[in-house]
């Protein structure tokens, strides 16, 4: 690739990266990753990499190729509850699903995180949330979904029993 090409390539990887991080700002809440999560990223983003270096032919690519990979692990890391809504990497037409295109929610509590499950406007996601998180994600989601959105709460006290 020429240097015009890798240069705009450069640029808009840049203003990607910058926009990611303006909407990780409006995050209340942010996701976790689960260990086979953080493998994956781990092992993708590296694989990336490695292509990317051995097929690399200028300095330009060279300059390119990391940029590209600190955008793809912004945009990766930067999941969770907004005012709007749920922020996630999965949604392809925005990135964010709003309070009011949310049809159900699972809220699963399994004493190492807190899965959350949730569908709308044709997709559903998961996120994942530290354990310590369940309350405050029960308060949010209360507040902000209306009535006619069914929520579904497991959680596993110690004991085995399930107190909601």
């Amino acid at each position: 690739m020429e240097f015009s090409g890798v240069f705009i390539l450069g640029i808009i990887f840049i203003i990607v990266a910058i926009v990611q991080i303006i909407l990780r700002r409006k995050l209340i809440l942010k996701s976790e990753f689960t260990y086979i999560s953080w493998f994956a990223m781990i092992v993708t983003l590296f694989t990336i990499f490695l292509i990317a270096f051995k097929q690399g032919k200028t300095i330009y690519d060279y300059i390119v190729i990391p940029t590209g990979i600190i955008m793809m692990f912004i945009i990766l890391t930067s999941a969770g509850l907004t005012n709007e809504g749920f922020k996630s990497f999965a949604r392809l037409r925005s990135p964010t699903q709003k309070w009011e295109g949310v049809d159900s929610v699972e809220i699963k509590s399994d004493g190492k995180y807190t899965k959350v499950t949730y569908s709308g406007d044709r997709e559903s996601n998961v996120l994942y949330f530290k354990e310590e998180d369940f309350n405050t994600v029960l308060e949010k989601l209360g507040d902000n979904l209306t009535g006619k959105v069914k929520i579904k709460v497991i959680r596993d006290d110690k004991n085995g029993e399930n107190p909601y």
